[in-house]
């Protein structure tokens, strides 16, 4: 956990609003997306750059490593989703099934599946053994903005979209999926047992999963943390489960303990909105 709550450094070089950032999963590398079209990957170690990707036609609107680390997927409003190789930085592949811009991806158990969120109201779910769509998840009305896949769970996953909708479905049956209130973006806690959301009430939004079956549509009251000022835009766990770290539109960043839900750390050094954090 943070203990000092310092800032490490700056990384610098996109010409554009840096929409996502995450580390890959051996914490070697840092990978930043902006719209200026352009992906950056950094070394942690030392903070210098180890290659500029370039292959977007659009803005870049998320980035994601494989959980094995060799692949980093990207999303952009060029419709697309590009697999790039994290040894070479080379484009292995340009997925296209989405016909609008793609505002999200997210790998599920074991890299077998990426599921791909869109302004065209869909989750589109590839196959990563052959590349191609093996579900088109429908059930948004529109644009969906985020998706992620439960760490724990094969074929689970939570999308969220412009109508104040948090899906969760299951891929294998493809059926219509559990809804809860939401507007930006969800995350599993580690375990899988936790979803949680952000929104436009300045709220940050927990669901107990083990309440929940996703063919049972039983409605589930989240525990409600409330200390922003702005709109909850992005929210990650720690990889232990202990902690949540939330942005907003409020210029801040804060750190939850959830052991009672006190926001324990409030780290404000930016002078625009925070628009993502790290899945």
């Amino acid at each position: 956990m943070l203990t000092t709550h310092v800032q490490v450094a700056t990384l610098r070089g996109h010409n554009g609003v840096v929409r996502a950032c995450q580390f890959s999963p051996d914490s070697r590398l840092i990978a930043t997306c902006s719209w200026d079209k352009t992906i950056k990957v950094y070394f942690t170690q030392n903070f210098q750059l180890a290659y500029t990707l370039q292959g977007h036609k659009f803005g870049v609107t998320d980035c994601e490593f494989s959980p094995s680390g060799s692949l980093l997927a990207t999303t952009s409003w060029d419709d697309t989703v590009g697999l790039w190789d994290v040894e070479t930085g080379q484009l292995v592949r340009s997925l296209n099934g989405h016909s609008s811009a793609v505002s999200s991806c997210s790998f599920g158990v074991g890299g077998s599946f990426l599921a791909s969120a869109s302004w065209d109201g869909t989750v589109q779910v590839w196959d990563m053994s052959t590349n191609s769509p093996a579900v088109t998840l429908i059930g948004h009305e529109e644009s969906v903005y985020d998706v992620a896949c439960s760490p724990v769970e094969p074929g689970i996953l939570a999308s969220c979209g412009r109508k104040g909708m948090v899906a969760l479905w299951d891929a294998r049956s493809r059926g219509h999926p559990e809804s809860f209130q939401g507007d930006q973006l969800s995350c599993f806690s580690p375990n899988g047992s936790q979803l949680a959301s952000g929104n436009d009430l300045c709220q940050l939004q927990l669901w107990d999963l083990q309440q929940v079956k996703v063919s049972s549509f039983q409605a589930v009251t989240p525990a409600t943390l409330s200390s922003h000022s702005g709109v909850v835009y992005g929210v990650t766990y720690s990889g232990d489960g202990a902690y949540l770290a939330s942005c907003s539109s409020d210029l801040t960043c804060k750190i939850w303990s959830l052991a009672g839900h006190p926001a324990i750390a409030d780290l404000a050094d930016s002078l625009a909105s925070m628009l993502s954090i790290g899945k």
